[in-house]
C-alpha cells in the first residue's frame, strides 16, 4: 500500500512540475528572458508604466507578472548624502505593497548597515537577515555578533537598534511592517528617490 501511495505521489509531482514549465512556454516577448529548462524568467524590461496614488508615485506596478528574479547588482543603489554604504531599495524595485524590505551592503569595515533608530512612529517590527559577511547588531545597549546566516527580529517599536559590517561586502536585508496593518510607503523612503536622495 505505502509503495502505491509513493508511485501516486511522484505521478502527481511529475505532473504539477510539467504544468509549471507549460506555464512558461508561451513567452515569446522582448521584455522577458526565458531559460527552457529552468524556472527562471527575468524581466528585462519593466512592464508598462502606471502610476498608482500619489503616496505611491515612484512605484511600478507588477501587471500580469507572477514573479520576478533579480541579482542584487541589477538593483540601482541610492545615493546617500555622508555614506558610503550602497543602498539597494529592493521594495520599490519590485513594486512590493504589502511591506517595507530593503538591502545594504557596506563598502567598508565599521560601516553603518543601518544607523540606530527606533520604529516608535511607525509601530513597525523588523527581521534582519545577514546574508554575507560579519555584522555587529545593538539593540537597546545589548551587542551581539551576527555572521552570514544570522536573522535578527526586533518585536518591539521602542527598541534602538543599529548594525554596522566587520567587513567591505557586509550585506543586511532588513524587512519591517506594522503587525495587522495595511503598508504604507514611508517619507524617508520617497525621499530618497529625490534627485539628490
Amino acid at each position: 500500500m505505502g509503495a502505491v501511495l509513493a508511485n501516486k505521489r511522484v505521478k502527481l509531482m511529475r505532473r504539477r512540475s510539467s504544468v509549471h514549465w507549460t506555464r512558461f512556454a508561451h513567452i515569446s516577448s522582448p521584455e522577458v528572458e526565458f531559460t527552457p529548462g529552468t524556472s527562471r524568467v527575468r524581466q528585462l524590461a519593466p512592464p508598462s508604466a502606471v502610476q498608482t496614488t500619489s503616496e505611491e508615485e515612484h512605484m511600478v506596478e507588477n501587471q500580469g507578472r507572477r514573479y520576478a528574479v533579480a541579482h542584487i547588482d541589477e538593483i540601482d543603489s541610492l545615493h546617500e548624502k555622508e555614506r558610503t554604504r550602497e543602498w539597494k531599495p529592493i521594495r520599490h524595485h519590485f513594486a512590493i505593497g504589502s511591506f517595507g524590505v530593503n538591502l545594504f551592503r557596506s563598502t567598508a569595515a565599521g560601516e553603518f548597515l543601518t544607523h540606530p533608530h527606533d520604529e516608535t512612529d511607525t509601530g513597525h517590527e523588523e527581521l534582519f537577515f545577514v546574508a554575507q559577511g560579519d555584522a555587529r547588531f545593538s539593540i537597546d545597549g545589548d551587542e551581539f555578533d551576527t555572521p552570514a546566516g544570522t536573522l535578527v527580529h526586533v518585536v518591539e517599536p521602542s527598541a534602538i537598534r543599529g548594525a554596522w559590517a566587520h567587513e567591505a561586502g557586509c550585506v543586511l536585508l532588513v524587512i519591517g511592517g506594522k503587525p495587522g496593518a495595511a503598508y504604507r510607503v514611508q517619507d524617508w523612503e520617497l525621499e530618497g528617490f529625490g534627485p539628490e536622495g
